[in-house]
């Protein structure tokens, strides 16, 4: 019997801890990747495991009041094809959280489901850029997926 390996995954989480957003025009923010449990230090450009393949599944963001204000959150995902992500490197999706109040406190949380995912392979790398309108809103930001290799084209 010819025995044929799977694809061997590892779990993904990519965080912005929980913060105040970098201001109100769009700044990278410092992630932190998390892979099997195991956090990576902080990182505007976060790459992609070498002979893997990165899928991620979902964004899930999370918004708090923390002035008397009505405040607004702008996400966007971005990526580079070869190099370090920068502001002006493609946008593949943008999200906003706003509040609904001018009300300390007031917390919004949003989940991004990706079905079908996004994937970054190679020297490709990802990362979040943040906007506000107030720039005192705290924000936290984590996206889902999971890092994984695929079995040789001999062997599938």
């Amino acid at each position: 019997m010819i025995h044929i390996p799977s694809m061997v995954r590892d779990r993904v989480e990519i965080l912005f801890p929980v913060a105040t957003v970098p201001g109100t025009s769009d700044t990278l923010a410092t992630l932190v990747k998390v892979s099997n449990g195991v956090a990576a230090g902080g990182a505007t450009s976060i790459p992609v495991a070498a002979g893997k393949i990165l899928r991620v599944q979902s964004v899930e963001i999370t918004m708090r009041n923390s002035a008397a204000s009505q405040g607004r959150v702008t996400v966007t995902l971005r990526s580079n094809p070869a190099g370090a992500t920068v502001l002006g490197s493609q946008s593949l999706g943008q999200w906003e959280v706003s509040s609904q109040a001018n009300v300390v406190g007031q917390c919004e949380t949003i989940v991004v489901a990706l079905p079908e995912g996004y994937e970054f392979s190679g020297t490709m790398t990802l990362g979040l850029s943040f906007a506000s309108t107030v720039g005192t809103e705290i924000t936290s930001a984590i996206m889902r997926g999971y890092e994984y290799t695929t079995p040789s084209a001999a062997l599938r």
